[in-house]
């Protein structure tokens, strides 16, 4: 067993014994309630739902990993169409040139809006040591993404044209196969679930500073044990963090100073990937249900 995944397996241990007492929502006004949520329909159903982001054009870009596409689905649960894939998609960003790219199974696609393939490459030829992808993120001109590595993960940058890729973050410590990543404004934030922190980095992976702690009561810490699980930049600029078994989503600045509780989604047991995504117009918050196969919806009060 090599390293990786033996911290894997302490991550599983560490989630049943140092749980603890689950935070409580009430510790705050919630600004979004929990509504409708979307890929429930017979259309819009997913085989199994593996990741998500919002499109340039407002619709959700959903990965079906057992149907090998993407479903591009509205935020009222009507399927726009499906982006057939040659391998089973793990995560999604947009780009910064109006297409889309798309990572797993140890590949890297850009995709146009009307679902066509322009480039595809392997991890290996992009340089990355690993191939199981985790996270991907755009930045003006730069692509960011994650892969599991040999201790631990490792953060890549290369360009909108998929070329040669530079390694910029090593070692970084995840749970459960889970490591996220959002870029803006020159900078790469870190959900480090397993350290309880997020991490701010310059593009060429300097740390610039660090915030959170475990906790098992208020509203200023992360909860159960390796959050916060996913993060994501809402319309403001303000940063969104997700944890998995205790369904909240909580708002930041960027340098870490908590504003508040955005709301509280049904929770699912375990370690799991809980995307989170604000709809264009911000009033609406989106989080992975890997569990329930779905995606569900905060609407703002």
């Amino acid at each position: 067993m090599n390293k990786a995944n033996r911290w894997s397996v302490v991550c599983v241990v560490l989630c049943i014994v140092m749980i603890g007492p689950a935070v409580q929502a009430g510790d705050s006004t919630p600004a979004y309630k929990e509504a409708a949520p979307i890929g429930v329909s017979p259309a819009t159903k997913a085989r199994s739902v593996s990741n998500f982001c919002v499109g340039h054009d407002g619709d959700l870009w959903v990965c079906d990993k057992g149907g090998q596409c993407v479903k591009i689905i509205t935020t009222t649960d009507e399927l726009r169409s499906e982006v057939r894939l040659p391998f089973a998609p793990e995560a999604v960003c947009r780009s910064n040139s109006g297409t889309m790219l798309v990572v797993g199974s140890g590949q890297m696609a850009r995709v146009t809006a009307s679902g066509r393939i322009e480039k595809q490459v392997a991890a290996r030829d992009l340089g990355a040591d690993g191939t199981e992808f985790t996270s991907i993120t755009a930045d003006g001109g730069d692509v960011f993404f994650t892969c599991r590595g040999n201790t631990g993960y490792d953060v890549y940058r290369t360009d909108g044209r998929l070329g040669a890729a530079a390694k910029i973050i090593t070692g970084l410590r995840g749970c459960c196969g889970q490591m996220d990543i959002t870029a803006r404004d020159g900078a790469v934030f870190v959900a480090e679930n397993a350290r309880k922190r997020v991490t701010k980095y310059d593009r060429n992976g300097k740390a610039l500073f660090s915030w959170g702690s475990n906790a098992t009561s208020g509203l200023d810490g992360f909860g159960s044990c390796c959050n916060p699980m996913n993060i994501c930049f809402d319309k403001d600029g303000n940063l969104c963090t997700s944890e998995a078994r205790l369904g909240r989503v909580k708002r930041y600045t960027p340098d870490g100073k908590l504003l508040g509780l955005v709301g509280t989604v049904q929770s699912n047991p375990g370690c799991v990937r809980v995307q989170v995504e604000h709809s264009k117009d911000g009033s609406k918050v989106f989080v992975l249900d890997t569990v329930g196969n779905r995606i569900q919806v905060l609407e703002k009060l």
